[in-house]
């Protein structure tokens, strides 16, 4: 039996794609995604949510603030 992950780390390119946002400027799809990951740190879900390196080329990195039920 595997184990959930408490943190996940996605580059920006593909997460982008995964949300349907990536004919948007990456300003614009990032502005969209900050308001979501701002709600989801509001709400108790995220622990916390980054973004490092530049453009379409970084990396999102998000911390659950507990471990998800099965």
């Amino acid at each position: 039996m595997g184990t959930l992950s408490r943190e996940m780390e996605v580059s920006a390119m593909h997460w982008l794609l995964a949300c349907g946002l990536e004919a948007e400027r990456f300003t614009n799809a990032k502005r969209t995604l900050d308001a979501a990951q701002d709600r989801l740190l509001d709400e108790g879900y995220l622990k916390d949510a980054a973004f490092t390196g530049r453009g379409k080329a970084g990396t999102f990195q998000y911390t659950f603030a507990s471990a998800p039920e099965p």
